[in-house]
C-alpha cells in the first residue's frame, strides 16, 4: 500500500491481521499491530485485539495473548483466548479468561460451557460439575443445540435425544 502512496486505515489493518492470523504469521501480525499505532497513530479496536489474540492463541502463545488483553480487553478477545486455552488444555489462563467473561456478562452461557468442556476434557469432573451447578444457581441457560436435515424436500429439525419415525 505504501508503495502505491495509499495510507492504510483501521479496516486495512484488520484485514492484514486477520490474514496473518489464518496463515499463522505471528511475527507479521505483531509487526502490523505495532505499525498501526506507532506509525499511523491508529488506535486498535476490539477487533484488532481479537485478531492478535487469535494468531497468538493458534500458535500456543497463550500467556502473551493474556498479557495483551489483560487490562482492557473486550468480550470478543477474551472469548477468543478462552477458546485457544481449551484447544491447548491450559486451564490456568482459561479460568482467568472465563472469570473475566463472567464479570463482563454473567448471563452469557458460552464462557461457562467452554470452561466446563475444558475441565471435562482434562478429567476434572468435579470442577465441571460445580461450574454447571453454578449456572443453574444463577439462572444461566444454554439453549440445546439442534440440527436440520432435508429429507424428501422437507426440512426436519432434531435436538439431542430426538428421533424421526421415517429414519
Amino acid at each position: 500500500m505504501e508503495k502505491m502512496s495509499l495510507v492504510p486505515n483501521q479496516i486495512s489493518f484488520l484485514a492484514a491481521l486477520s490474514a496473518c492470523s489464518h496463515a499463522g504469521l505471528v511475527e507479521e501480525s505483531l509487526f502490523f499491530f505495532d505499525l498501526m499505532h506507532k506509525k499511523y497513530n491508529i488506535k486498535p479496536e476490539s477487533e484488532h485485539y481479537s485478531c492478535l489474540v487469535d494468531v497468538l492463541g493458534r500458535a500456543g502463545r497463550l500467556e502473551e495473548a493474556y498479557q495483551i488483553i489483560q487490562n482492557d480487553g473486550k468480550e470478543q478477545a477474551w472469548r477468543t483466548l478462552l477458546s485457544a486455552c481449551r484447544n491447548y488444555g491450559n486451564a490456568e489462563i482459561a479460568e482467568k479468561s472465563a472469570r473475566k467473561l463472567m464479570e463482563l456478562d454473567p448471563n452469557d452461557h458460552a464462557s461457562y460451557v467452554l470452561l466446563s468442556n475444558l475441565y471435562s476434557g482434562e478429567g476434572k469432573w468435579e470442577q465441571a460439575f460445580k461450574l454447571r451447578q453454578r449456572m443453574v444457581e444463577i439462572g444461566v441457560k444454554k439453549d440445546p443445540g439442534s440440527s436440520w436435515l432435508i429429507f424428501r424436500e422437507q426440512v426436519h429439525q432434531f435436538s439431542v435425544g430426538d428421533f424421526h419415525t421415517m429414519i
